[in-house]
């Protein structure tokens, strides 16, 4: 065989290899991590309770490593994070961080101070076959929260590097997909999220033991490890267990909270469309359905609300795809944000907005 046409061969059974495991990560394997968050360290409060946690549970527990979702200061002095350094110190096992609110908004250097003590604001990494991602979800001098244009366009590269199939697990301070929500852009993050396969998101800021549901993520808050809660996951081949480990009397007590299927399930998606025929005195109008695999899901409940106001429900509530006329009186000059939320006994909780300009 002539070496030209030996090479292209070689070539071309390279380029079938790489797409057929395209998407693909190490098969999964059993192992344990811990989230902890909002441990407030200062120089006199809450660092020995960090210490014992990371010397005790943690350590005993087997885990792998330790994600905390925020506030890991009070208010980001140099002090204190020098505080929260010396207290991770002991840990034997990698302690990985994302900035929550207290600990760039007082802080005198910004952001900086936080990565200079706990790493990067966002990265990601794989274990055991899953990716994890860690989000910035924090602005400077606020409470509230904001995913910035940069972090997401790099976790769009990161989730398509990564594959549809590799389970994803995603950490950030401040909490989405309930009521209250803290972050302004919430949506276009679960615009990116929803397509992969993201297995659940660990949250702090709330100093709640919370577990919901939204497009088809699970999603976990715990109170602030210096009052004694943390979520304990073991991952297995077909499913990861999360617990909820919590002090009482001295121990620490785990409840189990779910059991989370690591094979990506038939994708489901909600779909808001704009319609083309609209009611009586509507400027805008949307079809909207829940759609799982090919089907229209039925046997949900639908409802919108427009800029904060209460939610309301749409006439054709028992059909696959219910139409929402927006009458023109409801909008204000401007842009104005809807809220579609479709809840399903089966599929969970589905959000999206829409956001519409109106100008007089």
């Amino acid at each position: 065989m002539k070496p030209l046409r030996l090479n292209l061969m070689l070539g071309l059974l390279l380029v079938l290899v790489a797409a057929a495991t395209m998407g693909q990560k190490a098969a999964l394997v059993g192992f344990v991590f811990l989230h902890i968050t909002d441990t407030h360290v200062t120089p006199t409060r809450n660092g020995e309770a960090l210490r014992s946690f990371l010397i005790g549970p943690a350590k005993e527990s087997g885990a792998a490593f330790v994600v905390h979702t925020g506030d890991v200061t009070e208010l980001g002095t140099e002090e204190e994070y020098e505080a929260y350094r010396n207290a991770v110190a002991c840990a034997s096992v990698p302690v990985y961080a994302v900035p929550g609110n207290h600990d760039v908004r007082w802080a005198p250097t910004g952001k900086e101070a936080f990565t200079e003590s706990c790493g990067p604001r966002y990265q990601s990494f794989d274990y055991g076959g899953c990716h994890f991602v860690l989000l910035d979800s924090t602005i400077a001098l606020e409470h509230w929260g904001h995913f910035d244009g940069e972090m997401l366009q790099w976790l769009k590269r990161d989730l398509r590097e990564t594959g549809s199939r590799t389970p994803v697990f995603v950490f950030f301070h401040h909490w989405l997909g309930r009521e209250g929500t803290n972050i302004d852009n919430a949506n276009q993050l679960l615009r990116l999220l929803t397509p992969a396969n993201v297995k659940a998101i660990f949250v702090g800021h709330g100093h709640a033991n919370l577990h919901w549901n939204v497009n088809g993520m699970d999603c976990f808050m715990a109170r602030g490890l210096y009052q004694g809660a943390y979520h304990e996951v073991r991952v297995g081949p077909n499913a990861a267990e999360v617990y909820l480990v919590t002090a009482s009397g001295g121990e620490w007590q785990r409840t189990w909270v779910a059991t989370i299927p690591m094979k990506r399930t038939t994708r489901c998606e909600l779909v808001v469309k704009r319609a083309r025929r609209l009611g009586a005195g509507a400027t805008q109008g949307y079809l909207v359905g829940l759609r799982y695999g090919k089907q229209w899901a039925t046997g949900g409940t639908l409802d919108w609300s427009m800029n904060g106001a209460q939610p309301s429900s749409p006439s054709d509530q028992d059909s696959s795809t219910a139409s929402i006329p927006v009458p023109a009186e409801k909008l204000m000059p401007g842009w104005n944000t809807l809220v579609f939320r479709y809840l399903h006994p089966e599929y969970g909780t589905w959000r999206q907005e829409e956001h519409i300009r109106y100008d007089l």
